[in-house]
């Protein structure tokens, strides 16, 4: 449009001279730049998504009397602020852009949970087999938190780790403590399971964060040793506060729930 101008402005005189002018002087025209951010950040967060690849945990399983462990999987993401900037800078001059990519570094590594070796504390606790549906779900809650790690400064929560006890979530009506009374109620016997876990972190000498006592006395644990759970109401919390991670290891063997922790002594 500017061009386009040059020789069409003014009388013929002017216009003639401004030709003459342009014809051996030359005249420098300046190109305005409209860029849309929208679209530059749309471009952004494409690319991102085709180069990322997913970080994995190193995984840990205790079998045969052995831990065995899976190496962790370093994962990659675009540096996404660098990337916008290097495309804004590239605009005039139209040069190639590098893309930034950083290490997305998972947080349990092989190095870590090598150190997982030694027995730090247990607990185990019987239990009636004539109720069945209570047999069930201390087999259902104890699978919930068998093979859980957790790792150093991190909480553990039981209410997280198995979920709400309905029967949406598989679990059945066994004997519960309500009001004050034993009544049939969703999940009965996951109490069982967080008391003895309870315990189990008590010998292992980890630090409490929270706990609840039932309202009347039970009888797998001595008095004043439970922990009762109802899900989003009243939980049981443990905090690793050592400098290696805990490993959780729950069987049901007959009538009897054993819970132990590996660590280092």
């Amino acid at each position: 449009s500017q061009a386009h101008k040059v020789g069409r402005n003014g009388n013929v005189f002017n216009r003639i001279k401004e030709i003459i002018d342009i014809s051996t002087k030359g005249k420098n025209l300046t190109l305005g730049i409209k860029k849309d951010d929208k679209k530059i950040k749309e471009l952004v967060d494409r690319v991102s998504v085709d180069i990322v690849s997913e970080k994995k945990d190193a995984t840990i399983r205790y079998s045969g009397g052995q831990f065995i462990i899976t190496d962790e999987v370093i994962g990659r993401k675009v540096d996404g602020d660098k990337l916008l900037q290097s495309i804004n800078n590239s605009i005039l001059v139209s040069e190639l852009v590098d893309i930034p990519t950083i290490e997305d570094k998972p947080k349990a590594t092989r190095e870590m949970l090598s150190q997982i070796r030694d027995e730090i504390g247990s607990y185990s606790t019987t239990f009636g087999t004539n109720d069945t549906n209570r047999v069930f779900n201390i087999r259902k809650a104890a699978a919930s938190i068998d093979g859980r790690v957790i790792l150093p400064g991190e909480v553990f929560s039981f209410n997280e780790t198995t979920g709400p006890r309905s029967k949406q979530a598989g679990y059945k009506d066994a004997t519960v403590i309500m009001n004050n009374e034993f009544v049939p109620g969703e999940g009965g016997g996951v109490c069982q399971v967080s008391s003895t876990l309870y315990n189990t972190i008590l010998n292992s000498n980890v630090d409490i964060v929270e706990r609840h006592a039932h309202s009347l006395p039970v009888g797998y644990v001595p008095e004043g040793r439970d922990a009762t759970v109802a899900y989003d109401v009243l939980d049981f919390k443990f905090k690793n506060s050592f400098n290696v991670p805990i490993y959780l290891k729950a069987d049901v063997v007959g009538n009897q729930l054993i819970i132990k922790t590996y660590g280092r002594k």
